[in-house]
């Protein structure tokens, strides 16, 4: 099948990313929210930050990290700076916990001095170039100069480190490289913190950073043995769970509102056990024995807690998942909440998740004039199932539905809330369907564990999940220059489908090595 793809008659494609041969402009990218909180933290270990209230930036396939959608306005710069207030305040409530001496230290200018020196390598990503030491170290001797406290000139210092370009993006231009040339490798600097951001979702540590600065992060051996390294950290596991949020857009868990008069057994304290579930069931694939795309659509593991327990009907503590009704991801209670209406499951929103998220298929728009709400509910008893076939007579809107429906059928033995169930209604749900596309087109289905089964072997969705990590990885769409490098990961990824393995082959890919600039750079 090849990465390539997929695309459905009469529905449309997914949106071009382009189809230069050429490598495109690397995009200049600005932190994320999690990123520019992770980063924070780090730069004032121990402090308990505040919300920091930056803005949330528009989601493209998905992912919050594109460039274009980073539009920078008055109130994003605002609210940009106000978070430097909040964290230099909070930070300056336990100055003991990362300044180097006390705040009424005798020689302010020395210790303050030293600690900027610091801490702006830090914050930049790399060493302070000298005009930029004469720039905030001036400011902030300067400013003891005209009798400002010591507090006081180090915290306007701080808030001109968090307000810098430097910090707030991830500017990459490169080595030097002939007149002319626009693809470059990138500095050892540049790639510590693309690598760092990618693998722990905050900028480069000691280690790292000593990498960057003696040249074994520019050999393909040091640069892989720093990823195994950063991969091996209790902090990669936050950094694939943001990626997995993304993905499979959890946040659409805690949105849920369930109808209590048909759930009476609903409560909303189940939400967090349901994100739980969830989170540990990708963190226990991620750092298990067999981290595979196998393990994250089939494994049984959890461990019920007493509201998991009422969706599941088990014993709380119940540690696997009976076979006959749970395997892996999309049979678990969350993943069914987030894709369902208040009152009724929703196979149409089930089956666009498989086909978007997991097939790479867009489904398309549906035409103009047609009602999009959920089926209403029928004065005579009917499935879920029965209720939506009727989108199968309408030929404008079979075209999509007769891609999407087979899948979400599949899924007709959970309700709204995630419980199983055998009959709707009183009558037995059918949740048997038959695939449409890629190469698991024509094969059929009897219930949701077969279903991921399919999917769990499906080269297709293998190749679906190598493009999502590098959409993610490179922060934006790939074009045909990107065919080769998809194809490698694709053909590597293929041979057991180690999710680890898929990240550090992606930081081993020449293109994510190097930055192809505009040809006005210098």
């Amino acid at each position: 099948m090849g990465w390539g793809l997929l695309w459905i008659a009469g529905c449309g494609p997914l949106p071009p990313g382009g189809s230069s041969e050429d490598p495109p402009i690397t995009p200049l990218r600005r932190l994320t929210q999690s990123q520019h909180r992770n980063t924070v933290e780090d730069l004032f270990p121990g402090v308990n930050l505040p919300d920091l209230g930056l803005l949330d930036d528009p989601e493209i396939d998905g992912f919050d990290n594109r460039a274009e959608a980073q539009v920078p306005s008055a109130l994003g710069v605002e609210r940009i700076w106000r978070a430097s207030v909040r964290v230099t305040d909070a930070a300056l409530e336990v100055p003991e916990r990362w300044l180097p001496c006390p705040l009424s230290t005798p020689e302010p200018r020395a210790c303050g001095t030293a600690f900027l020196a610091d801490f702006g390598e830090r914050a930049f990503r790399r060493p302070l170039a000298p005009n930029e030491r004469e720039l905030y170290l001036g400011f902030f001797t300067e400013l003891l100069d005209e009798g400002e406290p010591f507090e006081d000139a180090l915290a306007l210092t701080l808030q001109g480190f968090l307000n810098a370009p430097e910090f707030l993006y991830l500017p990459e231009l490169g080595q030097p490289a002939a007149a002319g040339q626009q693809t470059r490798p990138l500095t050892p600097w540049e790639l510590a913190s693309r690598l760092s951001y990618l693998l722990q979702g905050t900028a480069p540590d000691r280690v790292l950073r000593e990498a960057a600065a003696s040249g074994r992060l520019s050999t393909p051996e040091g640069l892989e043995a720093e990823a195994e390294r950063l991969l091996a950290h209790p902090r990669a596991s936050a950094a694939v769970l943001e990626f997995h949020r993304q993905w499979l857009d959890l946040d659409e868990i805690r949105a849920a509102a369930p109808d209590p008069e048909t759930f009476p057994v609903w409560n909303p304290a189940m939400v967090p056990s349901m994100e739980r579930e969830i989170e540990q069931h990708i963190v226990r694939v991620f750092e298990g024995d067999h981290p595979t795309l196998e393990a994250l659509l089939l494994d049984r593991g959890t461990e019920l807690d007493g509201w998991l327990s009422a969706i599941y009907g088990l014993p709380q503590g119940t540690r696997i998942l009976p076979r006959d009704q749970r395997a892996g991801l999309l049979t678990r209670a969350g993943w069914l909440l987030a894709t369902s209406h208040p009152v009724y499951a929703s196979p149409v929103q089930r089956g666009v998740f498989v086909l978007e998220r997991l097939l790479c298929v867009a489904p398309g728009a549906p035409p103009a004039n047609i009602d999009t709400s959920a089926v209403a509910p029928s004065t005579e008893p009917r499935t879920t199932r029965e209720r939506y076939e009727a989108h199968a007579i309408d030929p404008a809107c079979a075209a999509c539905h007769d891609h999407i429906d087979p899948i979400g059928f599949g899924f007709e033995r959970y309700d709204a809330i995630g419980r199983f169930r055998r009959n709707e209604d009183g009558i037995r749900v059918d949740s048997s369907g038959t695939l449409t596309v890629g190469d698991l087109a024509g094969r059929s289905f009897a219930d949701a564990v077969e279903l991921s089964e399919l999917l769990a072997g499906s080269e297709t969705v293998h190749d679906c999940v190598v493009l999502q990590w590098f959409r993610y990885a490179s922060g934006r769409r790939e074009v045909d220059a990107d065919a080769e490098a998809l194809a490698e990961l694709s053909a590597s990824f293929a041979q057991g489908g180690d999710l680890r393995r898929l990240l550090i082959e992606l930081a081993l890919q020449p293109g994510f090595q190097t930055v192809t600039v505009g040809p006005l750079a210098p």
